[in-house]
Formats: C-alpha cells, sequence, structure tokens
C-alpha cells in the first residue's frame, strides 16, 4: 500500500498527542508535565535498541521554551461558534527538547 487510509492517519496522528489534551475552538492546551514526559518516552524509544525493554531509567530532558504572539491578521469569513471569538490576535508558546541525559552518566 502506497499511502494508508485516512483512518489509519487519524488514529496514528491521536496516538502522537499527550495526555490531557484539549483542543477547542480558541484554545489548544496542554499539560506541561504530560506533554514533557510524553516527549522524553517518544526520544528514549526512538533510540532504544530493544523496544520492548520497560526497565525504568532516571534521567534529565533539558528544554528551551519561549512565547510569541501577532496580531492585525486580516479577518476573513471564519464562522465561530460564539460571535465575541476572533482569532485576530493570537499567542503562542512553544517547548523544544535539546538534549536527554541519563542521570546516572551525567556530568553537569
Amino acid at each position: 500500500m502506497l499511502y494508508p487510509s485516512y483512518e489509519i492517519v487519524r488514529k496514528a496522528k491521536y496516538a502522537a498527542y499527550p495526555d490531557g489534551t484539549r483542543v477547542t475552538e480558541d484554545v489548544c492546551e496542554i499539560d506541561l508535565q504530560a506533554l514533557l514526559s510524553h516527549t522524553a518516552s517518544h526520544i528514549v524509544a526512538s533510540v532504544t535498541t530493544v523496544p520492548s525493554s520497560r526497565k525504568k531509567i532516571n534521567s534529565t530532558l533539558i528544554c528551551k521554551y519561549g512565547f510569541d504572539g501577532s496580531s492585525g491578521h486580516s479577518q476573513y469569513k471564519q464562522l465561530w461558534q460564539t460571535e465575541d471569538k476572533s482569532d485576530e490576535f493570537l499567542f503562542m508558546s512553544s517547548v523544544v527538547p535539546l538534549r536527554l541525559l541519563n542521570d546516572s552518566s551525567a556530568t553537569n
């Protein structure tokens, strides 16, 4: 099969979301601890030679974070469920993983 079905893509998309993700018409929220745990587990899974290994490890995830906002966006004919909503002003926060250190080998 060259391209997966939409159902397979949809399931994979939702499986990639951390627990506690809330998406509404005007807000997308994710619990920070759930996001960090989810990110660290995916990093570990991507470099583990034995995927079925459930050995617990202590590690430190080093991240950077930032915020950005913008305004003055053109208003198109976006239909909102509530009339007082608008996407003219946007604010975003982001977290980027930089390094995952195994605590038993960390020297910093």
